[in-house]
């Protein structure tokens, strides 16, 4: 892979060996080439921009630092723009453009899907994980598990909402879609998706909820308490629970949900599992739901 200097964007069809650069950093002049990687319709949209700069000043340091507080810094944070290293992005772009799916089992109303990613890169050098976006019904809200070759892996369940404005077909149009990210490296095994209703939720008395807990693993586990505003976004009101549970455990937790549940808007119990202990990352969402 080697860098040359024409250009701005490179789009599909990239050419490793004279990728596109611009020297001209993160400046006004590239803003226009930045914004368009996230942009639907324009032509560097899901492209890759290589931006750097050569004998920069204190006066273009502090120019950049302001571009990139006000554009920069806020797609990334909305996830418009995936940040890594010229290599990672290398290493992702080959394989993502020699990537293909093979042995499907597809079989999400009973709760199992599998495949297997491959690609055409060397393994020893090439190890750099690929998003796959799989379309699951909407009971795969809780107790999802995602392993690699019989090893837990990052996943991550997201919603899609679609909406109509014909008044006419309103109700038949609109709706959501459920779908789960998982990060999975090529030619590294069999990738499994399961669901089990092992975790349950009960509220059947007012004022309370309980949750409970089955795993397979040394992990610990953290329930919470969100609140859900008008536009999806959740924000933390409460732990409930945050213990370390060891393989093959039954665990009930008993809520005490606060007055404020009863007073209305829209609540959410969410629990994570952590198994990574070295960098202790939430490693899969295990339990979601709205109260």
């Amino acid at each position: 892979m080697a860098r040359s200097t024409g250009g701005a964007v490179d789009r599909f069809g990239i050419n490793y060996m004279a990728t596109f650069g611009d020297s001209r950093g993160f400046s006004e002049a590239t803003l226009p080439a930045f914004n368009s990687l996230f942009t639907h319709g324009s032509t560097g949209y899901g492209g890759a921009l290589n931006l750097f700069n050569h004998q920069t000043t204190w006066e273009l340091a502090n120019s950049m630092s302001i571009l990139l507080a006000e554009h920069f810094v806020p797609a990334v944070a909305n996830r418009q723009v995936w940040v890594a290293t010229y290599s990672e992005i290398g290493m992702y772009g080959q394989s993502r453009d020699t990537a293909w799916i093979e042995h499907i089992v597809n079989d999400v109303e009973g709760g199992v899907y599998s495949f297997e990613l491959k690609d055409k890169m060397a393994d020893e050098w090439y190890d750099f994980p690929l998003t796959v976006k799989i379309k699951v019904d909407s009971s795969w809200r809780d107790g999802i598990r995602a392993t690699q070759n019989g090893i837990a892996i990052p996943f991550e369940l997201i919603t899609e909402w679609t909406y109509c404005d014909d008044p006419n077909k309103f109700f038949e149009d609109d709706g959501e879609t459920t779908y789960i990210m998982v990060e999975v490296v090529p030619d590294r095994g069999l990738v499994e998706l399961t669901r089990s209703d092992t975790w349950v939720l009960d509220n059947s008395v007012s004022g309370q909820v309980t949750v409970s807990i089955e795993i397979d693993e040394d992990c610990v586990v953290i329930v919470g308490l969100y609140s859900v505003d008008s536009s999806g976004g959740l924000t933390l009101v409460r732990v409930e629970f945050d213990e370390f549970l060891e393989a093959d455990a039954n665990k009930s937790v008993t809520l005490n949900l606060p007055p404020e549940v009863a007073e209305g808007g829209t609540w959410r119990i969410r629990a994570f599992v952590w198994n990574n202990f070295e960098v202790m990352m939430p490693l899969y969402t295990a339990f979601e739901r709205t109260l």
